[in-house]
């Protein structure tokens, strides 16, 4: 049911890099020291440094590539989101739930984070959105409904090969054989999409014509 997909490198590292660069030029220019103490931005810089600084060591728990995907059923009116990482070292879960509790206070948490037994018995809370991460040794995953994360984690278990060996993930697998490597990549399987269009007016058909995806 995969219809997205798009990785993106585990940019940890170079935000760190980018802020100790922006830190040595506060100290040597006048004028950018003066809008950041005095500009628009005055007050938020303790607040910028600490949301930099949890993005770092959240980074140093993660592989270097971190995958967004997203899926649908036909039938279905809703679209299932899915994020991935491989897990680099122990420690993560604890990091998250404490890292949740320090953003949200006393209200209600927006992430539940849970283990592989605990997914066993996750349900979806009615009427709110609530990011579901499941934490293993291996990956960290999250989505948005309960039972997509545990469906994934089947797949994990079962090591299934099942989207790739679709078409669509074959051809996202040649990006990855490219040569000289990538840095990031993305997909959208148009065919799937056009496929669930309804293509029962004339209207649609001659615009699905017009942008040459009508074959």
């Amino acid at each position: 049911g995969t219809i997205f997909y798009a990785a993106f490198p585990n940019l940890g590292g170079a935000s760190q890099q980018a802020w100790t660069i922006f830190q040595k030029e506060l100290q040597m220019n006048p004028s950018l020291r003066a809008w950041w103490q005095h500009g628009e931005l005055v007050g938020d810089g303790a607040k910028i440094q600490d949301s930099l600084q949890k993005f770092y060591a959240l980074s140093q728990y993660l592989g270097d590539e971190i995958v967004i995907s997203g899926a649908s059923e036909r039938g279905s009116k809703d679209s299932e989101l899915l994020i991935l990482a491989e897990v680099r070292k122990p420690g993560l879960r604890n990091f998250l739930q404490q890292t949740s509790q320090e953003l949200e206070g006393k209200s209600q948490p927006g992430m539940r984070v849970v283990d592989a037994q605990e997914l066993a018995t996750l349900r979806d809370r009615a009427g709110a959105q609530q990011l579901k991460v499941l934490v293993r040794p291996d990956f960290v995953v999250g989505a948005l409904s309960s039972a997509t994360l545990r469906s994934f984690n089947a797949q994990l278990e079962r090591k299934s090969a099942e989207f790739g060996s679709t078409a669509f993930g074959e051809r996202l697998a040649q990006i990855y054989r490219a040569e000289g490597g990538i840095t990031a990549a993305g997909g959208v399987d148009l065919r799937k999409i056009v496929g669930e269009l309804p293509q029962d007016t004339a209207g649609n058909q001659k615009t699905l014509r017009e942008t040459g995806f009508s074959d």
